[in-house]
């Protein structure tokens, strides 16, 4: 007597096999980078935290982190397979550490406004589960 064993794989699951993240990844980065916007816009930090206003943003009557533009404007994001950076890469060099981390001895405080909000969390689960559910489409 013979005993056999065959293993059947799901057509739908080889897709795991070679997966490719590039466009939800696109996406995310894209809503990151809005989301970082809407930080300055709304002038507060990942976590809803309002920045205390700059002196130049006082006397002016402008916004903190938003003089020349520079900083905002090289605002941008690359992506990977499976990954996503958002960041200053192309600005970086030109503007001063104290914009980003503060200074405590001279009295200038940090204003973060990097980083994933609550509602972006949600929206990466999203992106994530609708490119899942089409994947497993037959």
């Amino acid at each position: 007597m013979q005993i056999g064993i065959e293993l059947s794989i799901p057509p739908q699951w080889l897709r795991l096999l070679n997966l490719d993240l590039r466009e939800p990844m696109r996406e995310i980065g894209r809503r990151l980078e809005t989301s970082v916007i809407q930080n300055y816009n709304q002038q507060r930090s990942p976590a809803g935290v309002a920045w205390i206003p700059s002196q130049r943003a006082k006397k002016d009557g402008g916004k903190t982190l938003i003089d020349t533009g520079r900083m905002l404007a090289s605002l941008s994001f690359v992506s990977g397979n499976d990954w996503v950076e958002i960041g200053y890469p192309q600005g970086s060099k030109n503007i001063p550490a104290w914009l980003h981390f503060g200074v405590p001895k001279n009295n200038l405080p940090a204003r973060e406004h990097l980083g994933v909000r609550h509602e972006d969390e949600t929206m990466i689960e999203q992106i994530l589960a609708d490119y899942f559910t089409k994947l497993f489409q037959i």
